[in-house]
């Protein structure tokens, strides 16, 4: 079972995780296609030269080039804005995580939630469970597999268990309705200013 793994005041506590989603609280429905004879129908695309027939996933991890040739998966290299090599992030899985204080509750409102785990307490400390259960939240990293980038996640509990919610960050610029006009934008890019057009002759 994957685990999350957090050391706090030299206590080591591991949790085995199960990831929360709409499906497995509200459960869904499929609206399947079916043909004369009651089968079901599956997708495919057609290439442009009608030489080919593609299922539905047959183009899913496929890499082209501008110039329409095919790139091998183990070819690929991330790299950054600047064109620089982007080294991989290990799964933080099993890694065990060093926590020391808890977060204001606040620092939650700085990110948007991308997933939330029930955490399943396996081998817990004593003083992280007591400070969990009075209100404290920590913040970890987060990284399920290997990748290029980990992410922020919060531990907290409630009446209804343990839970880890894992997010991004939300940080953007904020307008206000006194928030001075920018004096060096260009009033000449207006698309409608030259336009003679006079409604009233309608």
């Amino acid at each position: 079972m994957s685990q999350v793994i957090v050391n706090f005041n030299g206590e080591v506590s591991e949790f085995g995780i199960t990831r929360i989603t709409r499906e497995k609280l509200y459960g869904k429905k499929r609206r399947i296609i079916v043909d004369d004879d009651g089968e079901q129908c599956v997708s495919a695309q057609l290439t442009r030269d009608g030489a080919a027939l593609l299922p539905s996933g047959t183009t899913a991890y496929l890499y082209v080039t501008p110039d329409e040739d095919v790139v091998a998966r183990r070819d690929l290299q991330a790299v950054d804005e600047d064109g620089n090599p982007v080294e991989s992030v290990p799964s933080t899985l099993g890694v065990e995580q060093l926590v020391t204080e808890p977060v204001p509750a606040t620092r939650i409102l700085d990110h948007v939630v991308t997933a939330v785990y029930q955490l399943d307490g396996e081998d817990l400390g004593e003083v992280l469970v007591q400070a969990l259960k009075d209100g404290a939240i920590f913040e970890i990293r987060f990284n399920y597999r290997a990748g290029f980038e980990d992410w922020p996640a919060f531990l907290l509990s409630n009446d209804d268990g343990l839970f880890l919610l894992v997010c991004a960050d939300a940080s953007f610029d904020f307008f206000y309705p006194d928030t001075a006009v920018d004096d060096d934008e260009d009033e000449d890019d207006d698309p409608f200013d030259d336009d003679d057009l006079d409604f009233s002759m309608f």
